[in-house]
């Protein structure tokens, strides 16, 4: 085959992109089909085109049905018949035809071509085997006689696009092709091609010499082509000319030289639609991924029965095992294993979900062809499938219908139950595939397309462009947010069910817990307290003994006891209410419960224990341990030792005695500690918790529980809407997001699976039972206590507070705007409802403090997680973090409603239709699907959580690289999250604010650097300067201090100082650039550790030289100090020794002395001036004179830069004689 002929045909792989109004398989095999939104006279033109005339042979009706009484004008006319030609089979067959006519004296070529054509005109759409095999065998003859007549004439693409257009209008006409008619219209369509050709042709060349102008040559040459075509062509019939005759020759014409246009890619496929169909590709694929896998798991759940037992198919029998003839089954009730014959197990057994009862042939049918009809499926493509069930190996020939429209289904010819199953099995999947798009759709995901090359691959070599590419893509996999990697539908889908988990959780907690805070207790004295005063600082004994009356008085049977905690009992009644209307199987109903959840003393003493055990014996997390040998004899060796804790030894004697009495029979030690060990894992991981663990069975000793209301009662409710929000999303048993991780595996896209399985493991607390990305038990409490350590100092101790203030600056109003804030700002100081109602519906009234700051919970059950708590709350971290969580979400919906207006007005210029745009695409983006909505906080509650946890860097994995969410790797990223998620949300705004070309962005942006900075800057210094007693060098600006004297400098320090990076810069208190690198290169353990380090070996030499007394005390508390915070570093100043002091002073002049000359010699007055003054401020008795920075000690400064530079540069073993020691002594004379 002739290159040009390859090319030709290659146009039909570039046709398969296109998209269209129709199924995805007739997309796949006509090309385009317009969609029925289009005029009547795109209609009429694509009815006459071949894909149009083909369609309607395998559908057996025209594609579109034009209006009734459709009378064209002249202009119509002329562009139906343009349209008839524009399709991409028509260009295809055109340009197809003149490749054959210029290769006709090769007979064998002409028979390969033509049957190549028909073979890729399905192939390369994507048809089933079978269908590419009819269409090859039908449409082979019929053009191959076109093809012959004409090659020995000389044969134009127009004849044998004329012959391929008879052929397909008689089929559709008369059910049948003739042999003449179909040689006569392809003669004529040559004749016509090559007078019009001829004429054409010799007319552009006399224009050409008259010196016509392109356009000028085009409109004569295709004006005379016109006129010959409307002539010749009613000549060859016999008749004259008329009006309408060149009406559809201009028309002809037209297509003619659109099909040239495009063969020669002077007119192209627009790029946006193919890559719009590459998409919809991918999309159709992901779907179909997710509902195989769906299938296979709903298969190997699915129960059959014959009538006598129930049973499970184990066999894949639609997968790798499906050619296997014996079946493995379970029975469901003894769950006891059999084999049993296929071909018997489908005649003997009937799924229990399709309920056919009697006469189930006759209704199995009825099911399929039901599907039949709601899938749209002809009767070639439910051929098709009848094929595939069969599982032969060839496709059953096509039969037309006697006396009726269509075609046999060839269904007679599934004998066997199997194939019927199999049958039902692929129409249920094509159904399920459908659905999953339009869920899909509904929900606004999509892929995008990455296809495209960049400018980078065009301008570098390939060998140079590959290795930048792959540093690239590794460094983006490694260190950027995980949803980047979520390119794939159904991950992305997986993602948007992590969210919709996340939500209803937060909001069901929030709501719940606004509920139980509000409740009120009337104690035994008869004082009533809400509940949530029963908690704080003050008063911490007495509040703590009501607490635990509470617990006492909830599992009371007592009428009294009942009315006194009547609000709080509703409260738990709900929460079972809730828990039973999401489908959870839910233990049964206690009239006066209390939960019982164990001590987090207890659980850590338990933990540590089963980690012991698990050292010894690998098989400690199995199932079933009694029949693990020797593990018997190994768990009774450690528990007759002092290895485990007196706790664990009570537990597993009380769990036995338990098990003993109920069981009427001795039970092992094993059963015991399985038992305990499967009770103390649920502790971490909501899928086996209060609300559907039966009580009674089973417990621990009363001391281990927690009787401590305030404790209890939060926990409950916080484990209880995880699980309750599990159940509503994907399902009780997880199935909804564990079939979509298997789908990716199952398409390869394993990164995507791991990332998506490790988010839910997350949130299911599953993460924390795997050994693999755990460290063993004592190193993690040590890892946990540190980082409990670090929140308590760093955050509470520290001055995070105050940048803290700021962030609505850089998140909330930055993106947002000012006005939906100081909107929403005005209503909440003037309507009580709306501020009540933005706290009920939006979540800003919860907040999980140690998923905030260090994006995991590091167990703050134990005592030092108990005192980060206390410290953040105290110093007011948490109370800010509330008010900008509930900043967030009310400027958020007034942002909404603000876009709302814009997105549903008419737009009357350019700017006002770019600001629509923009107004539905940001609503988009928050996940309004419905642009005229009525918009409430209510309503917008899932909108208003999801931006306030994102703007205020709550946890969220997916925007976070993915090796943040391995537990090995938090400790070691402790605070480091914050600067990531700030910088990585600041990078996303930045970018879009460009792209819009959104100045106020920007304006906002300086204007959080100049007044967020100033005011940050101003606070920590004043503040400092009380905690220490002095004036406390700081270069930073200060508006009270500096006044005018702002310099780019101070903008960059200030809008480091705001916010969350106002938190970080504080956590490292750099004095210098090289410990904000050394911060982000070493983990805050290392860094803490090495403080630690050098601060003992500082005291003990201390101790040695100057003996245990208070001198050595004040210098120790120097050391220590920076360990524990800013507060405590500032608070230690005042400990400070004059020799201390002297020590500090001496080596801060030099680095400052350096800092004003290099100022100076940058001619940055300003910068020099203010460390100079702020020098002098805080050393008094040393200030900074002429003398210090005269011009002479610069150049002295200068002289000690030249001269160290001059050393490096020389090795002193090969340096001249000169500039050489001489040596002690010389070998020789």
């Amino acid at each position: 085959m002739s290159d040009r002929l390859q090319r030709k045909l290659e146009m039909l792989s570039l046709y398969d992109q296109l998209p269209g109004g129709q199924p995805e398989k007739e997309r796949r095999l006509y090309g385009f089909i317009p969609g029925e939104w289009l005029p009547n006279w795109v209609k009429q033109g694509y009815n006459q085109s071949i894909e149009g005339m083909a369609r309607q042979v395998m559908k057996g009706e025209q594609v579109f049905k034009v209006d009734e009484g459709y009378d064209p004008n002249m202009a119509e006319d002329v562009l139906a018949t343009v349209m008839s030609f524009a399709t991409p089979t028509d260009v295809a067959a055109l340009a197809l035809g003149g490749g054959i006519g210029t290769a006709a004296v090769k007979g064998a070529a002409v028979k390969s071509a033509t049957k190549e054509f028909a073979r890729r005109a399905a192939v390369k759409s994507g048809m089933e085997k079978s269908a590419a095999v009819r269409l090859v065998n039908q449409a082979a003859p019929k053009i191959l006689n076109q093809a012959r007549a004409k090659a020995v004439t000389g044969a134009t693409g127009l004849g044998f696009y004329s012959g391929l257009q008879s052929s397909l209008g008689q089929k559709i006409t008369r059910d049948d092709i003739d042999l003449v008619t179909t040689l006569k219209d392809a003669s004529k369509g040559a004749v016509l091609g090559a007078a019009t050709g001829g004429v054409g042709g010799r007319v552009s060349q006399a224009a050409t010499k008259k010196g016509f102008g392109k356009y000028q040559k085009l409109a004569v040459e295709k004006g005379v082509e016109t006129g010959v075509f409307g002539t010749v062509s009613p000549a060859l019939e016999g008749e004259l000319p008329t009006v309408n005759d060149y009406i559809h020759a201009a028309g002809v014409i037209g297509g003619l030289t659109l099909k040239k246009a495009i063969t020669k890619k002077v007119v192209s496929v627009p790029q946006k639609m193919v890559e719009e169909a590459r998409v919809q590709k991918n999309l159709r694929t992901s779907a179909e991924s997710q509902a195989k896998a769906e299938a296979k798991e709903n298969r190997g759940s699915e129960e059959w029965s014959d009538g006598k037992k129930n049973v499970r198919i184990l066999t894949d029998y639609t997968g790798k095992e499906r050619k296997q003839q014996q079946f493995v089954v379970e029975d469901v009730n003894s769950k006891k294993t059999f084999t049993i014959p296929k071909d018997k197990f489908f005649k003997s057994f009937n799924r229990i979900k399709d309920n056919f009862g009697d006469n189930i042939e006759l209704k199995t049918r009825k099911r399929i062809f039901g599907l039949k009809k709601s899938l749209g499926l002809s009767d070639i493509e439910f051929k098709d499938l009848v094929d595939v069930a069969l599982g032969v190996g060839e496709p059953l020939p096509l039969r037309k219908r006697k006396g009726k429209s269509g075609y046999h289904s060839n269904y007679g010819e599934l004998k066997t139950p199997e194939q019927r199953y199999r049958l039902l099995n692929q129409l249920e999947s094509s159904k399920r595939t459908n659905e999953i798009l339009s869920e899909w759709k509904q929900s606004g995901i999509e892929i995008k397309n990455v296809s495209g090359e960049s400018l980078l691959k065009k301008a570098l070599p390939p060998a140079i462009y590959d290795s930048l590419k792959a540093v690239g893509v590794k460094a983006k996999k490694t260190l950027g947010p995980s949803y980047v990697q979520m390119t794939d539908a159904v991950a992305k889908s997986g993602v948007k069910l992590m969210g919709d988990m996340d939500a209803r959780n937060s909001l069901l907690f929030s709501r719940l817990m606004t509920r139980l805070n509000n409740a009120t207790y009337v104690d035994r004295e008869g004082v009533s307290y809400k509940f949530q005063d029963l908690s704080g600082f003050f008063n911490a004994g007495k509040k703590k003994r009501i607490r635990e009356e509470l617990a006492r008085d909830l599992e009371s049977s007592k009428d009294t006891d009942i009315a006194r905690t009547k609000e709080i009992r509703d409260i738990t009644k709900l929460v079972y209410r809730v828990g039973s209307r999401a489908g959870l199987k839910l233990a049964p109903f206690i009239e006066n419960y209390f939960p019982k959840i164990i001590k987090p003393e207890v659980i850590k003493l338990l933990y540590k224990d089963i980690d012991r055990i698990a050292d010894l014996d690998p098989r400690t997390l199995s199932s079933d341990l009694v029949r693990k040998k020797g593990f018997e004899d190994n768990l009774k060796s450690i528990v007759g030792t002092d290895k485990i804790s007196v706790e664990t030894k009570e537990a597993l004697q009380y769990i036995q005695a338990q098990l003993t009495s109920q069981r009427q029979r001795e039970v092992t030690l094993s059963q015991a500690f399985e038992v305990l060990r499967n009770d103390v894992i649920s502790e971490r991981v909501i899928l086996n918790k209060n609300l559907e663990k039966e009580r009674g069975k089973f417990s621990l000793p009363e001391k281990f529980y927690e009787r401590d209301a305030g404790a209890v009662l939060p926990n409950y409710i916080s484990q209880a809407t995880k699980r309750i929000a599990y159940s509503q999303v994907v399902g009780a048993d997880g199935k909804g997001m564990y079939t979509k991780i298997k789908a990716l595996s199952d398409s390869k896209l394993h990164s995507q699976a791991e990332i998506l399985k490790k988010a839910f493991d997350t949130y299911t607390g599953l993460i924390e039972t795997d050994k693999s990305l755990n460290y063993n038990f004592k190193t993690k409490s040590f890892l946990n206590n540190f980082v409990n350590f670090q929140v308590a100092t760093k955050i509470g101790l520290g001055f995070a507070t105050i940048p803290n203030v700021t962030q609505t600056f850089i998140s909330t109003a930055l993106r947002l705007g000012y006005s939906p804030f100081f909107k929403g700002s005005f209503k909440v100081l003037k309507d009580r409802e709306y501020i009540e109602s933005i706290k009920k519906y939006s979540g800003a009234g919860s907040i999980e403090m140690h998923n905030i700051i260090v994006g995991f919970q590091s167990g703050q059950g134990t005592k030092l997680g108990r005192l980060a708590d206390a410290t953040t709350k105290l110093f007011g971290f948490q109370g800010i973090n509330k008010v900008n969580k509930l900043v967030s979400a009310y400027s958020a919906l007034e942002a909404a409603k603000g876009w709302q207006k814009q997105a549903t007005l008419k737009p009357k210029t350019l700017r006002q239709a770019r600001k629509r745009d923009i107004a539905i695409r940001n609503l988009r983006e928050m996940g309004v699907k419905d642009l005229n909505m009525k918009m409430s906080a209510k309503t917008m509650a899932k909108v208003m959580y999801e931006f306030s946890r994102d703007a205020q860097l709550q946890k969220n994995v997916f925007l976070e690289p993915s090796f943040f969410a391995n537990p090995k790797m938090q400790p070691f990223l402790l605070f480091k999250r914050f600067g990531y998620r700030q910088a990585e949300m600041m990078t996303r705004w930045v970018n879009q604010a460009r792209k819009d070309k959104d100045m106020a962005f920007f304006l906002r942006l300086g204007a959080a650097g100049f007044a967020g900075g100033a005011f940050v800057n101003w606070a920590k210094a004043t503040l400092s300067n009380a905690l220490a007693g002095e004036d406390i060098y700081d270069d930073s600006y200060k508006l009270d201090v500096d006044g005018r004297e702002y310099t780019m400098i101070d903008f960059i320090k200030g809008f480091g100082a705001v916010g969350s990076f106002g938190l970080v810069t504080d956590i490292i208190s750099a004095e210098s650039p090289w410990r904000t690198t050394e911060f982000l290169l070493k983990p805050a353990i290392i860094q803490d550790s090495m403080k630690m380090y050098s601060a003992m070996q500082r005291i003990g030499t201390d101790i040695i030289e100057l003996g245990p007394n208070g001198v050595t005390a004040r210098r120790a508390a120097k050391y220590l100090a920076p360990m524990f915070g800013t507060a405590p570093r500032r608070l230690a100043r005042r400990l400070e020794t004059p020799k201390q002091r002297a020590d500090r002073r001496r080596t801060m002049l030099s680095s400052t002395k350096k800092k004003i000359f290099d100022y100076m010699l940058q001619d940055n007055d300003v910068m020099a001036q203010r460390v100079i003054r702020e020098w002098n401020a805080e050393f008094l008795e040393r200030p900074l004179m002429m003398d210090d920075i005269s011009p002479a000690e610069i150049n002295k400064y200068l002289m000690r830069k030249y001269q160290r530079l001059e050393k490096e540069m020389i090795d002193p073993a090969t340096a001249p004689r000169s500039k050489r020691r001489k040596p002690a002594f010389r070998l020789g004379r």
